[in-house]
């Protein structure tokens, strides 16, 4: 039956990997090897080892872990490779997290935030660096927020989003399921077509006329919106503009920056009082692919106007923005057809994204 099989497999040696996790990388072999007898048409393996949380002394831990990772990989390529299985396993290396390019007072590297994230295999386009690699490694390059973190300039959607739909995530519901966030980027993501050699599928809703809007939400206190308040905004303007449309629809959130507005004043007995208000202002960009060409108005006039009265009402909706007043305003300041919006990195006051049109996803 299939547990002798299985016990069968896991013990019939395969190839000596080397390395402190050498053994894990023969058994994920041995199970790749015994796939069909198990009538499995796709998996997931995972492998880990711990030890970088080099606080101090950074460079003799990594002399000393990094060899073992070398030999280790490089026996599981090679395994891979003489099982005739390397273009049908996508393998990812990964960190929890970056850390900081500046050393601590103790010779080590502290939390940081982008890092960077290793592909092989799976018939991957590959020799590429994708994302914004850092200008420099001072502190005045843009990408470095502060004591040598490295500002990300690509979501950790944007790597899976491509990866999900190689391994066969293909209906968005089921995308958004696996990857609750992936809305929120819009259309940075790396799609199957970015990433490999035979891939097909392009980022859904991608490909069409892009609206961006400027709006502000008046708030009793100064503050960016929340992740999940730009999840929820966007999450409402996609259903309604695709119920309009017919079509999927895209949205995110590209900058945000914060207003002070003049303070209302109001009486109370002898005195008079002034009360702060605020706004945050931020632009929100919708892409769709419309049935007509890039040049047909009509299709774009009516994403324009599905657009602005979603957002209108969305952003005049209480519910939807803690210590929000609900007043709101909504303009319309760029249209462009686009064959593939990208969004590229820049710097603001506030957290910022500003998006531009690329002629290739």
């Amino acid at each position: 039956d299939k547990t002798d099989t299985l016990w069968e497999y896991l013990n019939t040696p395969i190839r000596d990997i080397s390395g402190l996790r050498g053994n894990n990388f023969e058994q994920v072999l041995k199970m790749i090897g015994s796939a069909s007898s198990r009538g499995v048409n796709r998996e997931a393996f995972f492998v880990e080892l711990g030890g970088f949380d080099t606080h101090s002394s950074v460079i003799p831990s990594l002399d000393d872990k990094l060899p073992t990772v070398d030999e280790a990989i490089d026996g599981f390529y090679n395994g891979l490779n003489e099982m005739n299985m390397l273009d049908k396993v996508t393998t990812i290396i990964i960190s929890e997290f970056g850390r900081t390019i500046s050393p601590n007072t103790n010779d080590g590297s502290d939390h940081g935030w982008g890092g960077n994230y290793f592909l092989f295999g799976g018939g991957l386009e590959g020799r590429r660096i994708l994302g914004n690699y850092p200008e420099g490694f001072a502190e005045s390059d843009p990408t470095n927020i502060g004591r040598g973190r490295i500002l990300p300039t690509k979501s950790w959607d944007a790597l899976w989003y491509g990866v999900s739909r190689w391994y066969g995530v293909d209906d968005d519901t089921d995308m958004d399921h696996v990857l609750p966030n992936n809305q929120i980027f819009g259309c940075d993501l790396l799609s199957e077509w970015d990433l490999y050699k035979t891939g097909n599928e392009k980022i859904s809703g991608c490909g069409g006329s892009m609206i961006s809007f400027d709006l502000s939400v008046n708030l009793n206190q100064p503050r960016y919106l929340t992740g999940k308040e730009q999840k929820n905004a966007c999450s409402e303007a996609i259903q309604q503009v695709s119920n309009v449309l017919n079509r999927t629809t895209r949205c995110t959130i590209t900058d945000q920056n914060i207003i002070k507005l003049e303070p209302n004043r109001r009486k109370q007995r002898d005195r008079t009082l002034m009360d702060s208000s605020f706004a945050v202002n931020f632009i929100t960009t919708m892409v769709t692919r419309l049935p007509g060409p890039a040049s047909d108005n009509t299709d774009v006039t009516d994403l324009v106007t599905a657009a602005e009265e979603a957002l209108t009402n969305i952003t005049a909706d209480t519910s939807l923005f803690k210590n929000s007043t609900g007043e709101a305003t909504v303009i319309k300041i760029t249209e462009a057809p686009s064959q593939f919006p990208s969004i590229l990195f820049s710097i603001s006051p506030g957290p910022s994204i500003s998006s531009s049109i690329s002629s290739e996803p």
